[in-house]
């Protein structure tokens, strides 16, 4: 409620002339001066919200929750043994809390501003690459939307994900900069490979960004076939693959020989449901049918079947 009247508020200040519109302005002109005070009240304000801030949340931030204090509650084992695409988001907090000694919430919701400002400084890199008059516009905008943002009190893959989403974009950016030389976008394609399998841990749906750049890629190049354009584009995509292919091998070793948590694989929701339920509408948010179907669909075949005929159905 705080937030939403606090979004009122700035509507008002920005369709009436007032001190704190002209105010804004001022700050806007200042240039560097102004994106650091602003940038540093923000982080003020974001502290002070989350050390104030301590609602009971439920669902799979939940259940993090109680597997970071006792991995070996049998609701625990069965909630990951179906849920088994939060597991690596398990694992990696686990690490973290054990590097610090805890399990407080206040440490991990720490880390989760961190992530999410970590993701709003690589956009700014990102817009520098495409656009270096735009680096300003858009850091006042993210300060705007990080202001009303309560997400950075929930550890979860909605907001551990955005730094590799990020990364994501400024790797397929600077991958398909012609102002780079090819050693620097094979370098970007390394980093939009590695960034592109770590979301798929974290969230699988956020791939889709992933998805979209190749198939761009693909119709750009199909529409302008030069042979030198094609060397160079199978040159990246060799890198952008075999980075990926590596990370997710990596993965798949951390994942199958942990001993934090014991699962049943058998009940697991294939990872390829998140991708298909990303994909549904014009949002990609939580589908209710596609969730009661993996729910109903006993074997995992026939949940990866379900998830590829929705897939296409929602390509057409």
């Amino acid at each position: 409620m705080v937030m939403l009247l606090g979004l009122v508020g700035i509507i008002i200040i920005m369709i009436t002339d007032n001190f704190v519109k002209r105010f804004a302005r001022s700050v806007y002109q200042s240039g560097w001066l102004g994106m650091l005070v602003l940038g540093i009240l923000l982080l003020i304000w974001q502290i002070f919200f989350i050390v104030a801030t301590h609602p009971a949340i439920g669902f799979d931030v939940n259940m993090l929750h109680q597997a970071w204090i006792n991995p070996n509650q049998a609701k625990v084992r069965g909630y990951f043994s179906q849920n088994y695409n939060n597991l690596p988001i398990l694992l990696l907090q686990n690490w973290i809390l054990t590097k610090f000694h805890s399990t407080s919430w206040l440490v991990i919701d720490s880390v989760t501003l961190f992530l999410v400002n970590l993701s709003a400084l690589i956009n700014i890199v990102t817009m520098y690459l495409v656009s270096k008059d735009k680096v300003r516009l858009l850091w006042y905008l993210q300060i705007i939307f990080l202001a009303f943002f309560p997400m950075i009190i929930i550890p979860y893959t909605d907001t551990w994900v955005l730094p590799s989403v990020s990364l994501i974009l400024l790797g397929f950016v600077g991958m398909s900069s012609h102002s780079f030389n090819l050693i620097y976008r094979i370098l970007f394609s390394v980093m939009a490979g590695v960034a592109t399998v770590i979301t798929y841990y974290i969230k699988p749906s956020g791939i889709i960004p992933a998805i979209a750049f190749i198939i761009v890629g693909i119709v750009y190049l199909y529409n302008k076939p030069d042979k030198k354009s094609l060397l160079r584009a199978f040159c990246l995509l060799v890198f952008l693959f075999g980075s990926g292919a590596t990370t997710f091998v990596l993965g798949q070793n951390i994942i199958s020989n942990q001993k934090y948590v014991s699962i049943d694989k058998s009940l697991e929701i294939p990872s390829i449901h998140f991708v298909n339920m990303g994909m549904s509408g014009t949002t990609g948010a939580y589908n209710p049918h596609d969730a009661l179907m993996m729910a109903k669909l006993p074997k995992k075949q026939d949940k990866i079947a379900y998830s590829k005929k929705m897939i296409r159905k929602r390509l057409k």
